[in-house]
């Protein structure tokens, strides 16, 4: 096995899977308008620094992953570090614009915390593999007032 090379996620040892995975299951499947980001486990008990611990789920340890899914099919996912937090997401989240007026000329500086942000991030890697759809998202077990889905909507 190589060693991780700059610019790899902390998930290099399994990534080169992971890919062949994530092709196939974004080729078979074309996603709804309706989709879920949601937290996930993958088992693993060896050892590794952002192996993640939660002794209340049903897989207690593992790689820790967000995922984006569509009636229980896994469509896409980022990778989440206990180190660094989620995959393509900043460790101090996301600044993004807020438009604020109908007419579209005042917008606002709002910031994104990671589990925001990465909900965007999703999103974006969809509007990339699918860009003529009409897309909804929604989360499940990460809180969010109005204004935050409001932003990420957009």
């Amino acid at each position: 096995m190589k060693p991780k090379k700059d610019g790899e996620t902390h998930a290099w040892k399994v990534e080169h899977v992971a890919a062949i995975v994530k092709k196939n299951c974004q080729a078979l499947w074309f996603p709804s308008s309706y989709l879920a980001v949601d937290e996930a486990m993958v088992s693993y008990r060896g050892r590794f620094v952002d192996k993640v611990k939660l002794p209340n789920k049903l897989i207690k340890e593992g790689y820790k992953v967000w995922i984006l899914e569509d009636s229980g099919y896994v469509y896409d996912w980022l990778w989440h570090s206990r180190v660094e937090g989620p995959e393509e997401v900043p460790t101090k989240g996301l600044q993004i614009d807020r438009i604020e007026s109908i007419d579209l000329t005042k917008t606002t500086k709002v910031q994104l915390a990671p589990t925001f942000a990465l909900v965007l991030r999703l999103a974006q890697r969809l509007r990339a593999i699918c860009p003529e759809s009409t897309l909804l998202t929604h989360t499940v077990n990460v809180p969010a007032g109005a204004n935050t889905m409001e932003c990420s909507a957009r």
